[in-house]
């Protein structure tokens, strides 16, 4: 069984394999120790669980790539303009 939570960071949930469940409606979690039933989004069987994770560490992996071209992008805008400035800092940025 895994468990999905909220998070404040992309992709704004986490999730982990369940450990143990409890009477309380909490369940501990491998290297994460227990989480309460409120802060639970969904508990779901591995098979779902682990397919859920897996879109979602697909769209990280997505996401890092279109955040490294955007910043690649305005790197070279900005070395452009230092180099256009200053030819002394040409290749520092």
């Amino acid at each position: 069984m895994r468990a999905f939570w909220k998070n404040d960071v992309f992709p704004f949930c986490l999730s982990q394999t369940v450990a143990a469940e409890h009477d309380d409606g909490s369940v501990s979690l491998y290297g994460y120790g227990r989480l309460k039933k409120e802060h639970t989004i969904a508990l779901l069987d591995d098979e779902i669980g682990d397919a859920i994770q897996a879109k979602l560490d697909l769209l990280k992996q997505e996401r890092r790539k279109e955040l490294k071209l955007f910043d690649d992008k305005y790197k070279k805008a900005a070395s452009e303009i230092a180099d256009f400035l200053n030819p002394q800092l040409k290749g520092i940025l």
